[in-house]
């Protein structure tokens, strides 16, 4: 008899769902021809490597372009034939579309993106020629998934829309079901959780409209990390429930783990009280990992592993287990880089908790090192509000901690900089009250004023009376102690 994943309670083969808390079971998970089924599903055009793929539905390929990896002698050996098929209707004046697809694969599979697009660009260009619209939004699609991996969002967005003209013209829904998703995940990874949400949305009710409910549970259960955003919790639980039933009836294991992985995130951000279940879920989406890992790719297996590891690792910082909290940390900094091509926003957010676990430990100069790296990272991408958070972490563990006030004041207004160029007031006066503490220890008394009025303009900004008067005190209080000190002369 087995357990139930969530409560502990022994449960029944045949259960649906657990008879003591009313969550939905895993079943069929020793079902390979389920399993199979599941994660191999093709359609002409697009190829789905799995139905669903954290953190997001696996994008559709064309059966043209895979992500396995391929071996060295292989990868010769069909390079060769592709060529040979190349010149071969080079000469008879055949389209080499199709061929030129396959090519542009197998540079997929060595990870050499560069030569990939150059291809595909080629493929392009005789499909074009060919007026073969389906094929040219294919191309479409693989080059916004490629620039999308390479981190050029705006080329990859605009490839995805392309894509959407062209089937769109064509009237071939699931497709644009898909391209839509694909869109929407671009948007949701620079933050842009308006057109994110659109397009998502786009995708739900055009599978609702044409009764495609595959493509439906797919859409929605891409759309639950903008729900996230937006705290929608009931939404989510909706979708999460509807989901799980699915998942569980046809044995889809990608669609199970994925489930798993989005309750852990629901009960972590539904507040302490349900940390333990959040915990339990994401242990459990590692274990299907593990039972599962002969069936799933590599570079799959991290892509869902790496958020369970990150959350697990600020649950221990949360308990104060900082070795495993490390552990963890490391784990998913790992998991993440063996699927990432270049650095993400996901690795700047790793690198920023390691950061605070180093700084919660003591180790300060590990903690701005790990904050720095982060920092990088958000500055490439444009995140200036979490790279002037992160400068103003790190001048406070000089202030506070390693005694360098000068240090401490570069950073704080490097971060003040930013603050007010993206006008955010609480930060500003927070800043400046602390650089008029700081020039007042040194002795720097004009200095000291200035930052103090400044910080009050910021305060009377927001209506906070409390600083507002504090800060009058403050500066009442220097000139008074200038003015006697004047008088003793």
């Amino acid at each position: 008899m087995n357990s139930c994943p969530y409560c502990d309670n022994q449960v029944k083969d045949h259960w649906l769902y657990c008879h003591h808390c009313n969550k939905p079971l895993i079943s069929n998970l020793e079902n390979k021809e389920n399993l199979s089924k599941a994660s191999s599903q093709t359609s002409h055009g697009f190829k789905e490597e799995s139905s669903y793929l954290y953190p997001k539905i696996q994008e559709e390929r064309s059966p043209s372009i895979s992500n396995e990896a391929i071996s060295e002698e292989d990868y010769e050996l069909e390079l060769k034939k592709i060529e040979e098929l190349i010149e071969e209707r080079t000469t008879t004046g055949e389209s080499c579309g199709d061929i030129l697809l396959k090519k542009a694969g197998l540079y997929y599979q060595k990870r050499d993106y560069t030569s990939s697009i150059k291809v595909l660009e080629i493929a392009l260009e005789n499909f074009t020629k060919d007026n073969n619209t389906l094929n040219i939004a294919i191309v479409h699609n693989e080059m916004g998934l490629i620039q999308e991996e390479l981190g050029y969002f705006d080329n990859s967005i605009y490839h995805f829309e392309r894509a959407i003209e062209y089937l769109k013209e064509l009237n071939i829904i699931q497709k644009l079901i898909q391209v839509y998703n694909n869109l929407a995940n671009v948007y949701y990874t620079i933050k842009d959780i308006e057109n994110s949400y659109q397009y998502y949305q786009k995708a739900i009710d055009l599978a609702k409209q044409e009764k495609l409910f595959v493509e439906e549970i797919k859409s929605t259960s891409n759309i639950v990390d903008v729900l996230f955003v937006l705290k929608n919790y009931n939404r989510i639980k909706d979708i999460l429930r509807q989901n799980s039933v699915y998942f569980r009836q046809t044995g889809d294991i990608f669609g199970i783990i994925n489930t798993l992985i989005k309750y852990g995130q629901l009960y972590f951000y539904l507040g302490e009280n349900y940390y333990q279940k959040s915990m339990k879920s994401f242990e459990n989406a590692l274990k299907l990992l593990d039972k599962f890992s002969h069936q799933i790719p590599f570079n799959y297996k991290a892509q869902m592993e790496w958020e369970c590891h990150l959350y697990l690792g600020q649950y221990e910082m949360h308990s104060k287990n900082y070795n495993l909290a490390e552990d963890r940390l490391l784990k998913s900094l790992e998991a993440i880089r063996t699927y990432e091509v270049t650095d993400t926003i996901n690795q700047g957010v790793i690198l920023e908790q390691l950061g605070k676990l180093y700084k919660e430990k003591g180790d300060f100069q590990k903690a701005i090192e790990f904050f720095t790296l982060s920092g990088e990272i958000y500055y490439k991408f444009g995140e200036d509000v979490q790279l002037a958070e992160l400068k103003t972490q790190i001048g406070q563990i000089y202030l506070d901690h390693l005694n360098d006030d000068m240090e401490a004041i570069k950073f704080l207004e490097e971060a003040l900089e930013i603050f007010e160029n993206q006008n955010f007031e609480k930060q500003c006066a927070e800043i400046l009250h602390k650089l008029g503490d700081i020039s007042i220890n040194k002795g720097m008394i004009d200095m000291a004023i200035s930052n103090f009025e400044r910080a009050k303009f910021f305060y009377i900004e927001i209506k906070d009376q409390y600083n507002t008067n504090l800060l009058n005190e403050k500066i009442n209080s220097i000139i008074d102690f200038q003015y006697n000190n004047d008088l003793d002369l």
